[in-house]
């Protein structure tokens, strides 16, 4: 007892102890200490979060896999599209996830391939797999893949740019020279990059436009080509062909402009610059537009000693053998002129740009895009499509007349009501936007026939286009593609890959190109 009496005597007589806090150090310590702790606890989160949303897109797509066979079986088909699916109910999608479905009933055995993404995890399933594949299906777009943002076809090749690249596919090896401009004579069934080891280095393209056999891009304001140049259309001071960009000289009449839209015609090349127009290469139905036949391989002055005088340019298009352009409100064209493609109410070629006829369908109208095909011409003004020149097949829209004249394309079927956007020309076929919808007349028209249509029809929406908004349309000799959303979708003959979906398989609706 009286030990502890003594020991509770010290406890009390004991001088009150003095807590300190934290010293920088070991507060900076338990900070870490939180952060692991709370990073640890984030990354197990994720962990499951992570299982969880790979465990529901393989439940869906091995639900969604049965039923799509299931339609197949009964109907002899895989369906068009994930609407049409389930017998027509349509695939059930939980909520947060997003379909890209790609079908082919063309080919024996049939086939399909669903890709189903939830945010940046992506999984696909095809017809031959019964287990869900990490990634996505082959031409579909991947979680936060890069986008395309522009568009051109030339005669057996396509081009367009991603992230201020420019890729191309197709034929490649036309005289022995690189079209695709990546350096080798490969004909490529999927989109491959144009060589950046050169002139194009470090530089951002932002514009770019393909020939028959030639492309040019605008890249920091300055004009590129590549690809057969045995006619000047290359622009480098030389009539020789390259497999890789050269620089368009700029020592001349282009000196110190900034081009700002080029056009890539049959073997010819066009640029606006400081609002006027200047043209190189093939010469011999005037179609360079400075008053003489003489083939050029630099830049000239298209001639404003006439209509021209005093007007700004704001578009242009070249075709085969002839250039339109938009200025200061008004068409104009020049060259070839055989099949009344100049708009003017004769069949007389013009060395000199002369104004579209505008007493007729045109009159009154504003223009607003112009394509210069091989034998026809067409635009859009104050929202509709007009046509001239040759109508073979149905190229002008409006039965079975030619014109040397502009007529309106019939707006008495699909194009009723509509507002046209942009307007594109190809060999005997057109196909023109309107209100985020593709329609095509003549021959090609993506609508799942092999049919010549006199009349708009709507390109089929059933291979992947159903509910996309379509921006752009591009036509090249015999295969055509269009823009819609950040995709691409190509149809008609795939020969030289130039369709870019991996196969040689000619199309009669569209098919989605394969993402870079």
């Amino acid at each position: 007892m009286v030990y502890s009496y003594m020991n509770m005597n010290v406890v009390r007589n004991r001088a009150p102890q003095q807590y300190r806090g934290f010293t920088i150090v070991e507060l900076l310590i338990v900070i870490v200490v939180i952060g692991i702790l709370a990073t640890i606890a984030v990354v197990g989160y994720n962990g499951v979060s992570q299982r969880a949303t790979v465990a529901l897109l393989q439940s869906e797509l091995n639900g969604a896999s049965k039923r799509l066979k299931i339609d197949q079986v009964e109907s002899g088909a895989y369906p068009a599209t994930t609407a049409a699916a389930n017998n027509g109910v349509g695939l059930s999608v939980t909520s947060g996830i997003t379909y890209q479905y790609t079908v082919d009933n063309m080919v024996s055995p049939q086939t399909f391939c669903l890709t189903a993404t939830i945010g940046t995890v992506a999984y696909y399933i095809t017809n031959n797999n019964s287990i869900p594949i990490s990634g996505v299906c082959p031409g579909h777009i991947a979680p936060g893949a890069p986008s395309w943002q522009a568009l051109s076809l030339g005669d057996n090749h396509s081009c367009g740019i991603v992230s201020s690249k420019a890729y191309c596919w197709g034929r490649n090896n036309l005289a022995s020279v690189s079209q695709l401009g990546n350096g080798n004579t490969t004909n490529t069934k999927i989109p491959v990059p144009v060589s950046t080891s050169g002139v194009l280095s470090g530089k951002s393209v932002t514009a770019i436009d393909a020939g028959s056999a030639h492309t040019c891009v605008i890249a920091g304001g300055d004009p590129y080509c590549w690809g057969i140049g045995s006619s000047g259309q290359l622009g480098q001071g030389a009539s020789s062909s390259s497999s890789v960009p050269v620089a368009v000289t700029v020592s001349g009449v282009l000196s110190g402009k900034q081009v700002t839209a080029l056009t890539a015609g049959g073997n010819h090349t066009c640029a606006i610059a400081s609002g006027a127009l200047y043209c190189w290469g093939f010469n011999s139905s005037g179609q360079l537009g400075d008053g003489s036949t003489t083939t050029r391989n630099a830049p000239v002055a298209v001639s404003v000693a006439g209509v021209l005088a005093g007007k700004t340019v704001t578009a242009v298009s070249a075709g085969t053998d002839g250039t339109c352009a938009i200025a200061s409100g008004a068409l104009y064209c020049w060259g070839s002129a055989a099949q009344g493609q100049n708009g003017d109410g004769t069949t007389v070629d013009s060395l000199l740009p002369v104004a579209v006829d505008t007493s007729g369908a045109l009159s009154g109208k504003v223009p607003t895009d112009v394509a210069r095909g091989n034998y026809h011409a067409c635009a859009v003004a104050s929202g509709s499509a007009y046509c001239w020149g040759s109508n073979t097949n149905g190229a002008l829209g409006v039965g079975f007349s030619p014109g040397a004249n502009p007529v309106a394309v019939s707006t008495a079927g699909v194009l009723a009501g509509k507002t046209v956007q942009t307007i594109t020309t190809g060999l005997y076929s057109t196909c023109a936007v309107a209100d985020g919808v593709a329609y095509c007349w003549g021959s090609s028209t993506g609508d799942g026939t092999t049919n010549n249509a006199f009349a708009p029809v709507a390109v089929s929406t059933a291979t992947g286009l159903a509910g996309k908004t379509v921006s752009l349309a591009s036509k090249g000799t015999s295969h055509t593609c269009l823009m819609a959303g950040t995709e691409i979708y190509c149809w008609g003959a795939a020969v030289y890959g130039q369709l870019g979906d991996n196969a040689t398989i000619t199309r009669l609706e569209p098919s989605l190109v394969t993402n870079p």
